[in-house]
């Protein structure tokens, strides 16, 4: 039996453990990734990656290699009494590079990310389980059960400041940390299965349909004609659960009302479904991410995505906090923020889903009726798509969120506009910028007439404090600005104003972008003043460059 320390130690390398791992690495934060399994399980489970994962996925290196791979979904139908009911168009949002999903078994989003860990000279522990932990003052002692080639098993003991549960709707972590999982079950299984099928609808879009006897839904994959299913599982006339097969599958399909055919199936599994959430992410030194924190039906695609914003979310906050440029503090707001943002997915699939599943006539009749009003009003797609895409995902009025301009708010994500930028002569992504580990300051100056010495104050401050965890921008309309922008700041020239999130005709606006790219602080008069008594509030680390 031996002993170890470590800063981190993440217990469970499905998408979440995989995407807190990659944010982890970047920041050269040392750490563990165990998982019980010998390899990825080849499955495709959670298939569908919204446009927030996406952009998480860019931040990380690895969406352009996931559009590749995977099946572009533009369009959801819900179909309930064989009619098209709800028509959610992903092509309508804005201010996002993706605005579409993405069908791709998850054990291929899996590899991906492995692949990028491996760049960054991270191996996967397989075969290595937790089997228990104790929480100290200081650390937490764990101990894990290794398992060899041979099936020959050894226990190590090892002492972590961080314990990470990403291990999923059954997590022990959890259990461990005597956290409980609130909530409660439904009462249909669940069948799924990978399928070929002549199906009649374009290969972009993803459906559910629902009928008295429950709920079909077919997602499309990479490949020829190949799909996802899931649906409730069907009863005989006793009432007794049918043993599902590709029999049973073309039976269930007829609650779509269109004529598809089934020619292939994989193997089929069975499943309950439940929705629930802890009520803390985080126990001391333990925290939960993903499904070992919150479950809900597969309405809408959501749970995967779920669980690498989570990742993303903590993963930033672990690392500058153990690397000592933010107080440890910063680790509440993991809770705070993300347990809101899961209480609205788990309500909102719990909603969905029971009205899909309604069966008894007179309340099926006013949800179609429900159903038909809300297609002809605009601006419920636009919600609906924006919901369903976890770009409306906000922090505001959490700790540490400060400000607002015209048109953001402080804890909004950044949203993602682009504009002709007069220094590189090219079209530049706001994206583009906000990549990376580091904070982002951006300086917006909107054609207000006044000389841009505060900006460059801030710039020199900024740089003499922060300059190793605070990347300056500076983004103005005038050309004369070229040569006189301090060295430690990116100049963008946006002489057409496109930025029209950010631009605040008039003023001089500072952004503080996170690493998640949500924003922290906005200020409407920009000075080092009012900035750096905000930044003494989050109790970032000064730190002068060199």
């Amino acid at each position: 039996m031996s002993t170890s320390t470590l800063p981190v130690l993440v217990v469970g390398a499905g998408p979440t453990g995989l995407t807190l791992a990659n944010t982890l690495a970047r920041y050269g934060v040392q750490f563990r990734i165990i998982d019980k399994h010998a390899a990825p399980l080849e499955l495709t489970k959670a298939a569908a990656i919204h446009a927030r994962a996406l952009e998480i996925f860019a931040d990380l290196d690895i969406a352009d290699a996931v559009l590749d791979e995977g099946q572009r979904v533009d369009i959801l139908d819900l179909r309930t009494d064989k009619q098209d009911r709800l028509h959610f168009d992903f092509n309508g949002l804005q201010n996002t590079p993706y605005p579409f999903m993405i069908d791709l078994p998850q054990f291929r989003t899996e590899y991906l990310l492995i692949d990028k860990l491996v760049e960054q000279g991270v191996a996967i522990e397989r075969e290595v389980a937790l089997v228990d932990f104790t929480q100290q003052a200081e650390y937490v002692e764990v101990r894990l059960r290794h398992k060899d080639a041979q099936g020959n098993e050894r226990e190590e003991l090892c002492n972590v400041r961080w314990l990470v549960g990403c291990d999923g709707s059954k997590s022990l972590v959890r259990q461990i940390a005597g956290l409980d999982f609130h909530g409660a079950a439904y009462a249909d299984d669940w069948v799924l299965c990978d399928a070929v099928i002549d199906w009649p609808l374009p290969r972009n879009e993803m459906t559910f349909s629902s009928d008295a006897e429950g709920i079909y839904g077919i997602f499309p994959l990479p490949g020829d004609r190949k799909y996802r299913v899931a649906y409730t599982q069907s009863y005989d006339e006793n009432g007794t659960p049918i043993e599902p097969d590709m029999a049973d599958a073309q039976r269930a399909m007829a609650r779509t009302g269109l004529d598809g055919r089934i020619l292939e199936t994989s193997q089929f599994w069975v499943f309950n479904l439940a929705h629930r959430q802890v009520d803390r992410y985080r126990n001391g030194r333990v925290f939960l991410v993903g499904d070992a924190a919150h479950v809900h039906t597969p309405f809408g695609g959501q749970g995967m995505n779920l669980g690498v914003a989570d990742a993303f979310n903590l993963g930033w906050k672990l690392a500058l906090a153990e690397q000592g440029w933010i107080d440890e503090a910063i680790l509440d707001t993991y809770h705070e923020e993300r347990h809101d943002a899961a209480k609205g997915v788990v309500r909102n699939t719990h909603i969905g889903a029971s009205a899909m599943l309604i069966r008894d006539s007179w309340p099926a009749m006013m949800r179609d009726r429900t159903m038909d009003l809300l297609n002809i009003t605009p601006h419920m797609e636009s919600r609906a798509i924006r919901t369903l895409s976890q770009l409306n995902h906000n922090y505001r009025g959490k700790t540490w969120i400060q400000g607002k301009s015209d048109r953001l708010s402080a804890g909004d994500r950044a949203p993602d506009q682009h504009f002709y930028d007069g220094i590189s002569q090219r079209y530049v992504h706001m994206f583009e910028l906000l990549r990376g580990p580091s904070f982002k300051l951006l300086l917006v100056d909107s054609n207000n007439g006044r000389d841009l010495t505060t900006l460059f104050d801030i710039i020199h401050q900024c740089a003499a404090q922060y300059g190793n965890i605070i990347d300056a921008h500076l983004i103005t309309t005038k050309p004369q600005a070229l040569n006189a922008t301090p060295a430690t700041a990116t100049q963008w020239i946006d002489r057409g104003m496109k930025l029209t999130e950010y631009h605040q005709l008039g003023k001089q606006t500072a952004y503080l972008i996170r690493p998640d790219g949500h924003i922290g602080y906005i200020h409407q008069s920009a000075n080092w003043q009012h900035l750096c008594i905000y930044l003494h509030e989050m109790l970032l680390a000064q730190k002068t460059i060199g």
